[in-house]
């Protein structure tokens, strides 16, 4: 891609949605007061490390939902800052540029990748699973939360975010909610809520800026709990037996002694990421305490 000129804002999403493997050059963009991120730039090419060149030459930035600037790239990427852009007051930060491979595109040992589907806002059509040419399926909101499905798994899963509005109940006494994403699972178009052939989900939330090494949490709507009425649980820390190994904790132990719910090892924060992993699909919702 060549360069571009233009202004993009008051946008529900992204202000631009790049994606491609050329090299961008970004020249003079505003991309300010957009719903998600000012400016959001995929190389497609990441997991096989193409290479891809982004220059930001000046600009502005400016209270975005996300962040200023998100850029996708890959091992194989650079990102390049000139012309003194503005940045501010942007929900996630001024920008981020991910150059790892991401736990997504490693190998695992089979052959065989991850399939990567970045999915809109509102979550889109179910995902097929395919374990057969994947080693699972990674879904990605615009935001960078994210639902990785790792095999065995089988059906189709979707993801979606959840705003604070559209909540099941209201959140617990001193808990501000920060994100919310909801993932579904269905097999021959019933929906599942518990993966049985051996596989596990981890849901990672993007942690806002402000909101990093400040105390946080992962929330999950428990449709069993209460009489079947649903209720919030407070998913538990992550934690480790003295041999290293994860603790595995039943999301019922006092209600259904064979109880096949799991929540594997618990969460984790560390960075800009709070991700917890478990064998379950629903409503996940992270807030600060």
């Amino acid at each position: 891609m060549g360069g571009l000129l233009s202004s993009v804002s008051q946008d529900g999403g992204n202000g631009l949605w790049i994606e491609g493997t050329g090299p961008v050059n970004l020249q003079g963009v505003t991309a300010s007061n957009n719903g998600l991120h000012g400016a959001y730039i995929h190389n497609l090419g990441a997991c096989e490390a193409s290479p891809i060149s982004v220059t930001i030459d000046g600009g502005t930035f400016q209270t975005n939902g996300g962040y200023g600037i998100l850029a996708v790239l890959g091992p194989a990427g650079s990102f390049t800052l000139a012309g003194a852009p503005v940045f501010g007051g942007n929900g996630l930060g001024d920008y981020a540029v991910n150059l790892d491979p991401c736990p997504e595109c490693d190998d695992t040992g089979e052959g065989k990748a991850f399939n990567i589907v970045y999915v809109p806002e509102t979550g889109g059509p179910p995902i097929p699973l395919d374990c057969s040419t994947f080693s699972g399926t990674v879904l990605i909101l615009p935001n960078g939360d994210r639902a990785t499905l790792v095999c065995p798994v089988s059906g189709e899963a979707t993801l979606s975010s959840v705003p604070s509005t559209g909540l099941p109940a209201p959140l617990p006494t001193a808990r501000t909610f920060v994100s919310g994403a909801s993932v579904g699972l269905t097999k021959d178009g019933q929906p599942v809520l518990t993966i049985t052939e051996g596989g596990y989900l981890t849901v990672a939330f993007a942690i806002p800026e402000a909101l990093r090494n400040t105390s946080l949490a992962i929330l999950y709507w428990d449709p069993i709990a209460n009489g079947g009425a649903g209720g919030w649980v407070e998913l538990p820390a992550y934690a480790v037996r003295p041999d290293g190994s994860p603790i595995v904790h039943r999301l019922h132990p006092d209600i259904t002694p064979d109880d096949q719910m799991h929540i594997l090892g618990g969460v984790r924060v560390s960075g800009d990421t709070a991700k917890v992993k478990v064998n379950f699909a629903g409503t996940f919702v992270l807030v600060s305490r």
